[in-house]
This record gives C-alpha cells, structure tokens and sequence, in this order.
C-alpha cells in the first residue's frame, strides 16, 4: 500500500426499488446495488382445440381417397411383382405408344427387365409416399423411408 493513503472500506447495502451511484462519505465508499428478483418464467398452457364437425368430414374424406389410392398402387405393385420373363426365348413384348399413336414394340427379355425394374422403383416409391400421406393425416407416428422400403 502506497504512503499516505488511507485503506478504502466499502459498504454494500442491498437496495430493492431503484440503485443508486457510488458516494463517498468520510474516506468511505458506499456502493448500492440494485438486486432483481424475476420470477421463473412459465409457458402458457395450450388447450387442445376441438376440430369442427365439417374439419372432421374433410379429414374422412381426404383419407379415404388416399387410402383407396394407396389400395390401387398395391394391386399394380402385385401384378409387377408377379411379372416374370425368362431369358431363353421368351415371348414376352413391351409395346409403346405415344400421343400421336406412334408404336414401338420390343421382344428383348433385358430392355423388358430394366423397363419392369424401372417401374417397379415408381410403384414402390408411390406406395412409400401414399402410406406417409395417410399417416400423416391421421397422425400417426412417421417411419422412416428406409424401413418403409424394407416392409415393401
């Protein structure tokens, strides 16, 4: 400690409303400090709202239509997966039309093949999205794609 001078004593007095600055009297510095007390923050609680009569029709409506869509994606699913083509000289045939009336036909088992596997991948594609759409809207747990892909 320096020569001379006098050791500082400080005094803190707790002070609720409002604080004040720093004074000195006799040598002695009184500090107030201001302590804020806040209460613990508490969420509001939400209540469930009751869906009218009419939101419920609607919620009816649209599941039924994508139940009875994901139905016909599983029929088209069946016939693809019973879908075979053996490689020696089978007679199957892929025709292709377009809107002009334009045709191609194909005997070859392997173009067939990747054509079937092609639209196998949509169908089970389709069906994984027509499922999630349904649980969706009746708010059901969502599972994953992947565990989906191996239900399929």
């Amino acid at each position: 400690m320096e020569k001379g001078k006098k050791p500082l004593s400080i005094s803190i007095n707790k002070v609720e409303e409002s604080a004040k600055d720093a004074t000195v009297v006799n040598d002695k510095k009184n500090v107030e400090v201001k302590i804020i007390e806040t209460a613990p923050k508490v969420e509001a609680v939400k209540t469930p709202t009751i869906p009218s009569i009419e939101e419920l029709q609607a919620k009816a409506e649209k599941t039924s239509l994508l139940v009875q869509r994901y139905q016909t994606i599983k029929g088209k699913k069946a016939d693809i997966d019973g879908f075979v083509i053996l490689m020696d000289n089978s007679i199957a045939k892929v025709t292709l039309t377009d809107q002009n009336g334009n045709k191609i036909h194909s005997h070859n088992p392997k173009s067939i093949l990747q054509v079937v596997d092609i639209w196998k991948s949509d169908i089970n594609e389709a069906l994984i999205k027509a499922e999630q759409e349904v649980r969706e809207i009746m708010g059901a747990q969502q599972i994953m794609p992947e565990a989906l892909k191996q239900a399929a």
